[in-house]
């Protein structure tokens, strides 16, 4: 994705072994994948996992290599006109009871 940096295929690019075409988003670099343009692309697994939900089976794009796994996290800016202790709680409360991953499952059509 334009603007992005992969630390795992930067020495590939650099050596000329892989080849680099960007795009404006995740979405654009999934869809040139499905149209043929290339081999291979390089997308987080969520968006992969909500691409695929509007393609027939036999069309769905596969993962084949994890470059690198990050923890997602939320930020909650601290000013006294934001109750962040409360919001910071129900967040807590909603990921302990799995109404998050409910909403994500929402997103991605996985179990």
């Amino acid at each position: 994705m334009r603007g992005y940096i992969y630390p795992t295929l930067q020495p590939l690019f650099d050596a000329d072994k892989l080849d680099r075409e960007d795009a404006r988003n995740q979405e654009q670099v999934l869809e040139k994948l499905l149209a043929g343009r290339y081999r291979y692309a390089v997308s987080n697994q969520w968006t992969l996992d909500w691409f695929n939900q509007r393609l027939m089976p036999a069309q769905q794009l596969q993962g084949v290599a994890v470059l690198q796994e990050q923890k997602v996290g939320c930020y909650v800016r601290n000013d006294p006109k934001v109750p962040v202790q409360r919001i910071l709680r129900t967040l807590l409360r909603m990921k302990m009871s799995g109404e998050i991953d409910e909403i994500i499952r929402l997103y991605i059509g996985k179990p």
